[in-house]
Parts: structure tokens; sequence; C-alpha cells
């Protein structure tokens, strides 16, 4: 789906650059976000995925404050 092997994702999931959930043994990665990532890559749109979880998390904290 992404093109990049599941090595590169749980690297990136490890280091923080994608925000993700642990439960128990795995990481989750929030369907919101994947959702909204392959919609801007789709749209033509270049994704770099740090800045874009970057903002995915700061609109998720916004919304949480609310």
């Amino acid at each position: 789906m992404l093109n990049v092997s599941r090595m590169t994702v749980d690297r990136a999931v490890k280091a923080g650059e994608i925000p993700s959930i642990r439960f128990r043994r795995t990481y989750k990665v929030p369907r919101a976000f994947i959702v909204r990532l392959l919609d801007i890559a789709e749209s033509g749109q270049s994704v770099v995925v740090e800045e874009y979880a970057a903002v995915y998390r700061a609109e998720t904290l916004a919304e949480v404050a609310v």
C-alpha cells in the first residue's frame, strides 16, 4: 500500500516519526493518520511523513484539549 518495507515503518514508529500506540508487544498506527496521508498523496502532493506526522499530532492534541 505505501510501498515501503515493514522494517522502515518499524524504525519510523520506534523513532517517534510516525504516531503510534503501543498495545502489548505491538505498535498500532491510527487509521485516521494513514487515511489522511494516503488522501494527500493521491491528490498529487508530495508528503514528508515526519512533517505530516508533526501536523497530525498537533491537530490531534488540539482536538483533545478542547
